[in-house]
Protein backbone atom coordinates (compact mmCIF):
# COMPACT_ATOMS: atom_id res chain seq x y z
CA UNK A 1 0.00 0.00 0.00
CA UNK A 2 2.70 2.26 0.61
CA UNK A 3 4.04 1.64 -2.80
CA UNK A 4 0.97 2.54 -4.34
CA UNK A 5 0.75 6.17 -2.11
CA UNK A 6 3.57 6.79 -2.91
CA UNK A 7 2.65 6.32 -6.85
CA UNK A 8 -0.24 8.20 -6.32
CA UNK A 9 1.44 11.30 -5.02
CA UNK A 10 3.71 11.14 -7.95
CA UNK A 11 0.49 11.18 -10.11
CA UNK A 12 -1.33 13.87 -8.30
CA UNK A 13 0.40 16.82 -10.09
CA UNK A 14 0.82 15.67 -13.46
CA UNK A 15 -2.96 14.34 -13.60
CA UNK A 16 -4.83 14.92 -11.12
CA UNK A 17 -8.21 12.96 -12.35
CA UNK A 18 -6.33 9.86 -12.88
CA UNK A 19 -4.89 10.34 -9.18
CA UNK A 20 -8.32 10.99 -7.93
CA UNK A 21 -9.64 7.54 -9.27
CA UNK A 22 -7.04 6.04 -7.89
CA UNK A 23 -6.68 7.41 -4.49
CA UNK A 24 -10.80 6.77 -4.43
CA UNK A 25 -9.89 3.09 -5.21
CA UNK A 26 -7.36 3.15 -2.63
CA UNK A 27 -9.48 4.42 0.12
CA UNK A 28 -12.30 1.66 -0.57
CA UNK A 29 -9.23 -0.92 0.31
CA UNK A 30 -7.71 0.63 3.14
CA UNK A 31 -7.62 -1.75 6.42
CA UNK A 32 -6.89 1.13 9.21
CA UNK A 33 -7.48 4.41 10.31
CA UNK A 34 -3.87 5.86 9.72
CA UNK A 35 -3.96 4.49 5.70
CA UNK A 36 -7.48 6.29 5.39
CA UNK A 37 -6.61 9.19 6.97
CA UNK A 38 -3.60 9.05 4.67
CA UNK A 39 -5.00 8.46 2.00
CA UNK A 40 -7.89 11.59 2.36
CA UNK A 41 -5.16 13.85 2.52
CA UNK A 42 -3.43 12.62 -0.52
CA UNK A 43 -7.07 13.04 -2.28
CA UNK A 44 -7.86 16.48 -0.96
CA UNK A 45 -4.42 17.65 -2.87
CA UNK A 46 -5.63 15.64 -6.05
CA UNK A 47 -8.76 17.70 -5.88
CA UNK A 48 -7.24 20.89 -5.01
CA UNK A 49 -4.70 20.27 -7.27
CA UNK A 50 -7.57 19.70 -10.41
CA UNK A 51 -9.32 22.54 -9.61
CA UNK A 52 -6.46 24.97 -9.85
CA UNK A 53 -5.66 23.14 -13.47
CA UNK A 54 -9.13 23.44 -14.51
CA UNK A 55 -9.38 26.99 -13.54
CA UNK A 56 -5.79 27.33 -15.38
CA UNK A 57 -7.22 26.35 -18.32
CA UNK A 58 -10.35 28.79 -18.01
CA UNK A 59 -7.79 31.52 -17.40
CA UNK A 60 -6.24 30.37 -21.34
CA UNK A 61 -9.40 30.54 -22.78
CA UNK A 62 -10.33 33.73 -21.49
CA UNK A 63 -6.46 35.07 -22.62
CA UNK A 64 -7.14 33.62 -26.14
CA UNK A 65 -10.81 35.20 -26.60
CA UNK A 66 -9.99 38.64 -24.72
CA UNK A 67 -6.11 38.88 -25.59
CA UNK A 68 -5.82 40.16 -21.59
CA UNK A 69 -5.57 38.29 -18.04
CA UNK A 70 -8.99 39.06 -16.28
CA UNK A 71 -8.84 41.40 -13.96
CA UNK A 72 -10.65 39.17 -10.99
CA UNK A 73 -11.16 35.19 -11.49
CA UNK A 74 -14.69 36.89 -11.13
CA UNK A 75 -14.41 37.63 -15.11
CA UNK A 76 -14.65 34.09 -15.64
CA UNK A 77 -18.10 33.75 -14.49
CA UNK A 78 -19.43 36.78 -15.56
CA UNK A 79 -18.23 35.55 -19.37
CA UNK A 80 -19.49 32.65 -19.29
CA UNK A 81 -16.40 30.81 -19.15
CA UNK A 82 -17.38 28.79 -15.58
CA UNK A 83 -20.30 28.30 -14.73
CA UNK A 84 -18.75 28.01 -11.04
CA UNK A 85 -15.96 28.28 -9.46
CA UNK A 86 -15.02 25.23 -7.43
CA UNK A 87 -14.60 25.12 -3.75
CA UNK A 88 -11.11 24.72 -2.36
CA UNK A 89 -11.01 21.62 -0.20
CA UNK A 90 -8.98 23.56 2.51
CA UNK A 91 -11.05 26.07 3.27
CA UNK A 92 -9.90 28.84 1.00
CA UNK A 93 -10.95 30.98 -2.05
CA UNK A 94 -9.65 30.48 -5.23
CA UNK A 95 -8.24 33.66 -6.67
CA UNK A 96 -5.79 34.88 -9.89
CA UNK A 97 -2.23 35.92 -8.87
CA UNK A 98 -0.96 38.64 -10.67
CA UNK A 99 2.14 37.79 -9.99
CA UNK A 100 1.90 34.46 -12.05
CA UNK A 101 -1.16 35.46 -13.69
CA UNK A 102 -2.33 31.27 -12.75
CA UNK A 103 -4.97 30.37 -10.13
CA UNK A 104 -4.05 30.15 -6.87
CA UNK A 105 -5.89 29.93 -3.43
CA UNK A 106 -6.22 32.05 0.18
CA UNK A 107 -5.21 28.83 2.10
CA UNK A 108 -2.33 28.86 1.06
CA UNK A 109 -1.80 25.82 0.52
CA UNK A 110 0.81 25.07 -2.33
CA UNK A 111 0.69 23.67 -5.68
CA UNK A 112 2.12 20.71 -6.09
CA UNK A 113 5.36 20.36 -8.51
CA UNK A 114 5.62 17.68 -11.22
CA UNK A 115 8.86 15.87 -10.25
CA UNK A 116 11.17 15.43 -13.41
CA UNK A 117 14.03 12.50 -13.53
CA UNK A 118 17.16 13.53 -15.40
CA UNK A 119 17.46 11.88 -19.06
Amino acid sequence: TVKRLAASTTALAGDPETAIALLLDLLKRASDENQRLALEGKLREARYELDLKTIDEALAIFKSNFSRNPRAIDELLTTGIVKALPKDPFGGSYYLDPSTGRAASTSGHPRLKIFKTKE
